[in-house]
């Protein structure tokens, strides 16, 4: 064989540049380039916007905001509050005490350490802002017969500062809260309709709801 060096025929090779939207058509996928781009603009947006956005800071959306308050309230107007031993604070008093000041709260000044953003006070109907007014010897709720099981049940349960305890029942004559036990099923529970309360205790009532309201309107901010 002749000694002589091998040819080797450089292989021909084409490049072709084309565009990735070719590219796709030609494998058979249709895609619109400039939906995804408009599909993706919000997202560089909201880079960019984010990045602008100074360290430490955050946005604020007022409709999520979060608050913090009380939507079930009762006060001495309710028979509840009043027996457990809430005995003088008033609607008045709640909405002052939610809004950061101070109060009289069992004979000590009470006064919460961040205001609330809200406050319903929500007085039970029934009876309201009468039981109370057995503070004063003078009232119609005094000197109704109606609250008689009542007055007793108070007078066995009252401890030395003068408010109702109701740990001190078990130490009430058991007349006294069998009566109190069937004026509670009478005028919170009755079988035949709501109780109707005498007229001056009814007056009471009125009086009562009317000053829930202007404390209501006075408290609003």
């Amino acid at each position: 064989m002749p000694d002589a060096p091998i040819q080797l025929q450089k292989p021909h090779i084409e490049i072709e540049v084309i565009s990735v939207k070719a590219f796709l058509a030609r494998k058979g996928v249709a895609v619109k380039l400039v939906s995804i781009a408009a599909a993706l603009a919000p997202c560089f947006l909201a880079l960019s916007a984010s990045a602008q956005t100074p360290a430490g800071s955050v946005a604020v959306n007022p409709l999520r905001q979060a608050y913090f308050g009380d939507l079930h309230l009762h006060t001495s107007y309710s028979f509840d509050a009043y027996i457990m031993g809430n005995s003088r604070v008033d609607p008045d008093e709640a909405y002052r005490f939610a809004r950061g000041e101070t109060v009289d709260y069992l004979g000590q000044p009470g006064r919460r350490r961040e205001p609330l953003d809200f406050l319903a006070v929500t007085d039970h109907s029934e009876n309201m802002g009468v039981v109370n007014q057995l503070e004063d010897p003078n009232s119609a709720a005094s000197r109704s017969n109606y609250l008689q099981p009542v007055k007793d049940i108070l007078a066995a349960i009252r401890g030395p500062d003068g408010r109702p305890d109701l740990r001190r029942i078990a130490l009430a004559p058991k007349e006294a809260v069998a009566a109190f036990k069937r004026f509670l099923q009478e005028s919170f529970l009755p079988q035949h309709g709501p109780v109707e309360l005498p007229d001056d205790l009814q007056a009471s009532v009125r009086s009562a709801w009317q000053r829930e309201i202007d404390f209501a309107n006075r408290n609003y901010q």
